[in-house]
């Protein structure tokens, strides 16, 4: 299974952000995105979700037998950067959020599958001391963690996160990003929009780089590439 991006334009007004992109994420790839502040890095992950949609060209899911799946949200985690942290919630709480079911509105127990999803993204983003915290009772970095852990209990294809890690330290991010890649050994296909290239060079399959309005793929990123 692919997420698909093929010959994809977006103007906003008379201004051209894309001209004919194409971008592929396969089931097991951890792709990072990068490019300068502006470059249109949020704007893609936007496009690929469904939030906007393109001026021209095809975003859609490809299954094993070549056929277009329209319904990106059923089967890809988006995780913006923005997003709110719920303060009066537990980790525990938010994750049983995940799999709220809108036919089942009445009813909060979980089912074996539920809870089994749950214990397998607590063990990957290592958040088991975290359960009963709120979000007031968090770092930066523990607070990324429980949010890819939110995402992985959605249990979703594909993951794709607009990340911010400025302000974390050196082994918070490098742990972050070894996390990503685990998880994407699970089968899960992960785009991944970053600033730091020496992460992104030393954890991801391969790097797409966003620079005049046009998107290229290379294994290995200069930082004079990009701006």
């Amino acid at each position: 299974m692919n997420l698909v991006v093929t010959d994809t334009s977006f103007s906003y007004k008379d201004f051209i952000i894309f001209d004919s992109i194409n971008l592929m994420v396969s089931k097991g790839e951890f792709i990072c995105l990068v490019g300068a502040n502006g470059s249109g890095k949020s704007t893609l992950l936007k496009l690929i979700f469904g939030d906007i949609k393109p001026s021209s060209g095809e975003i859609f899911i490809e299954d094993s037998n070549k056929q277009k799946i329209r319904n990106i949200p059923q089967n890809v985690s988006y995780l913006p950067s923005n997003i709110s942290n719920p303060l009066y919630l537990t980790v525990n709480e938010l994750l049983r959020l995940a799999r709220y079911k809108k036919e089942n509105k009445f009813q909060w127990n979980l089912s074996s599958v539920d809870q089994k999803t749950i214990e397998y993204a607590v063990e990957k983003c290592q958040i088991e001391k975290l359960l009963n915290r709120t979000f007031t009772q968090l770092s930066s970095g523990e607070r990324q963690r429980v949010w890819v852990a939110f995402s992985l209990v959605q249990n979703k294809e594909f993951l794709i996160l607009d990340e911010s890690l400025s302000n974390l330290d050196y082994p918070t991010r490098e742990f972050f990003f070894n996390m990503l890649k685990q998880i994407s050994k699970d089968n899960k296909g992960i785009l991944l929009v970053t600033h730091d290239l020496e992460m992104a060079n030393k954890f991801s399959e391969r790097i797409f780089i966003i620079k005049d309005n046009k998107l290229d793929v290379t294994n290995l990123v200069r930082t004079d590439n990009i701006i």
